[in-house]
């Protein structure tokens, strides 16, 4: 399966949620975890609940020298919500 590894300008959950579910075309995803944030360079398993798919995904953060952060998603398993 493919893997996402994209710069992102925050660690907010949202940011690396949205960018989990465009690559993975999971579609639309309703987070009330706005701002909340996820550590950086760390690595960690999360699932996410998009309008078209379900998945979980195993992410690694890294802080980068240019202030930025590279997300690393590999999907674990994805499954279509019907």
């Amino acid at each position: 399966m493919k893997s996402l590894s994209v710069e992102i300008d925050n660690l907010y959950y949202s940011t690396i949620e949205q960018q989990i579910c465009s690559f993975f075309d999971m579609g639309e995803t309703n987070t009330n975890m706005k701002k909340t944030e996820c550590a950086e360079d760390c690595y960690g398993r999360c699932t996410i609940h998009g309008s078209k798919k379900m998945g979980k995904f195993s992410i690694h953060i890294i802080k980068l020298k240019n202030g930025k952060y590279r997300l690393v998603a590999n999907c674990c398993d994805l499954y279509c919500v019907c």
